[in-house]
């Protein structure tokens, strides 16, 4: 990473706690099988691993559940193997600003959305994902352990080394599953 890269992403971290000062929202517990509002923020790395993701946003629809996905995908253009929907919206790097703040109406609406849980998915760090993640109006925020997004996510999963993203998720479900707001 560049020296401007690491620069824009101090800045951009900055940023994004002095906007959060600003930002309240109704935190809770929620089990998954009470969530019926959830989004699902996620990165694309490869058409595999869209295909897997589709196929787990399938299985939280199956439930009765409203779901919005947003995806991210770093890269300059979109491959044809993606589709959006308005349930399942693509960003890459043309909808990033300098600051690497996602910047387009899908993004937009998800923020309004009120979510029971959101999930980011992704086991790589990607600013624009935390992002989101930190302006969405969930009362549960879930995702990968990170030191620096901590203040951003109620609940963390440290995944062991060498894990996929299919063990990921599910090892996240279970958790999320085990919830009890007595």
């Amino acid at each position: 990473m560049s020296i401007l890269d690491r620069l824009r992403k101090y800045i951009a971290n900055q940023q994004l706690k002095k906007e959060l000062t600003n930002i309240s929202r109704v935190k809770g517990i929620v089990n998954l099988d009470e969530a019926r509002n959830i989004g699902v923020l996620y990165n694309i790395s490869s058409e595999e691993s869209y295909n897997q993701i589709l196929s787990f946003l399938k299985s939280l629809k199956a439930d009765q559940r409203t779901v919005i996905a947003m995806g991210f995908l770093n890269d300059k253009k979109l491959p044809t193997f993606l589709n959006q929907s308005v349930y399942n919206s693509i960003i890459y790097q043309k909808d990033l600003n300098w600051y690497l703040k996602p910047v387009n109406q899908y993004v937009s609406n998800f923020y309004k959305e009120k979510f029971d849980i959101v999930l980011n998915i992704s086991l790589e760090d990607h600013y624009p994902l935390h992002y989101m993640l930190a302006h969405s109006n969930a009362k549960l925020r879930v995702g990968k352990f990170s030191d620096i997004y901590k203040d951003y996510y109620d609940l963390m999963i440290k995944p062991e080394d060498g894990t996929n993203q299919q063990d990921f998720i599910e090892n996240m479900m279970h958790y999320l599953k085990l919830i009890n707001q007595g």
